[in-house]
């Protein structure tokens, strides 16, 4: 995929801040690129793109978002530990990080955006995960054997790469547990290439989503206008 303009960085106050929830609204993100990619039978739609769709148009039309503002235990222990994460990410590279609350697609027509964990320099996106410990330690071993991470997190890798644009040349995939008791197995780092995110797909897939988002819109519009 040729080089894009970059993404355009938003600052926020930080990310899960009023502001940040706010930026989000109504736009294609980074948790929602499962959903949005997922196949249904034959050639019916999945469910999931349905009630993403229903979601983003309730969020644009009524400015208030559909999220559940509930968090597991996990997804809070995750929140907890970016920031260790991060720094065992730096220690381990020697690359500082640079945190980003936000960053809108260059396309400003084009509703999607991404909160990235962080970037080094223009070429790389870092992406810092702390699961469960038998998630984590299979993480460590597929990086240790040179694997990609597992299928289940390219669609939100191939969403901040694709937002991101730019001379983005790689995400750099964090597994982080310091429950472990060898230090070496706390941290693992998966260094997944754009080339292996097939970002021209993606981008078709994105965009006719978008593109049916905004029909169902207009379809709203006239029916209110009748």
């Amino acid at each position: 995929m040729s080089r894009r303009p970059a993404g355009r960085i938003i600052n926020t106050g930080g990310q899960r801040s009023p502001e940040w929830f706010a930026a989000r609204l109504g736009r294609l993100s980074s948790s929602h690129a499962k959903a949005m990619l997922a196949k249904g039978r034959g050639e019916a739609e999945a469910q999931s793109v349905v009630t993403l769709r229903q979601n983003l148009v309730a969020e644009r039309r009524s400015g208030y978002p559909t999220h559940q503002s509930y968090a597991t235990v996990a997804m809070l222990r995750g929140i907890v530990k970016e920031p260790d994460a991060r720094f065992r990410y730096e220690c381990e590279t020697g690359d500082l990080v640079r945190q980003v609350d936000y960053v809108e697609h260059h396309e400003g027509a084009l509703l999607a955006g991404a909160s990235p964990d962080g970037l080094v320099g223009g070429t790389t996106v870092v992406e810092l995960k702390a699961p469960s410990t038998t998630r984590h330690l299979h993480n460590y071993a597929r990086a240790k054997r040179g694997e990609l991470p597992d299928s289940e997190y390219f669609p939100q890798l191939r969403h901040l790469a694709w937002c991101l644009g730019g001379d983005v040349q790689q995400v750099d995939f964090v597994s982080f547990d310091d429950r472990l008791t060898r230090f070496e197995e706390q941290v693992a780092i998966t260094r997944v290439p754009i080339e292996a995110l097939d970002l021209e797909a993606y981008d078709t897939i994105a965009r006719r989503f978008l593109e049916s988002v905004e029909e169902q819109m207009a379809d709203l519009e006239a029916l209110t206008d009748e």
